[in-house]
């Protein structure tokens, strides 16, 4: 099994795996290579899915704004120089654990870290 992280912990674990979870902030379509961003308490974080992951590919499709998600893959060093993370995950694993609201979401886990 993989080991859970916080979002603000990730670039220790450069070259690692791990398993995040998170509410979904940004979908965004790059050619057929999907980028998101997903906040948890602690900070933001990207993750990059590529078609090579079908079943991560696909369950991504399904992904709205707001979505509280978990996923598991191999933390990288940004490649870009001008983004604002220094390190983003690609996606191994994706399952959607609760399809309700942002607002929902944010204190569903909120009350999981009291």
């Amino acid at each position: 099994m993989l080991e859970q992280v916080e979002i603000s912990k990730l670039e220790q674990y450069i070259g690692g795996q791990v398993t995040i979870s998170g509410i979904v902030e940004k979908i965004e379509d790059h050619g057929g290579i999907l980028f998101l961003e997903i906040k948890d308490l602690s900070a933001l974080a990207s993750a990059v899915i590529i078609p090579d992951k079908e079943k991560a590919f696909a369950m991504a499709g399904n992904l709205k704004l707001g979505y509280l998600i978990e996923i598991s893959g191999i933390v990288k060093k940004s490649p870009s120089i001008t983004q604002a993370f220094t390190c983003e995950i690609e996606v191994e694993t994706l399952s959607i654990i609760s399809a309700r609201t942002r607002i929902e979401n944010m204190i569903k886990i909120a009350s999981k870290e009291q």
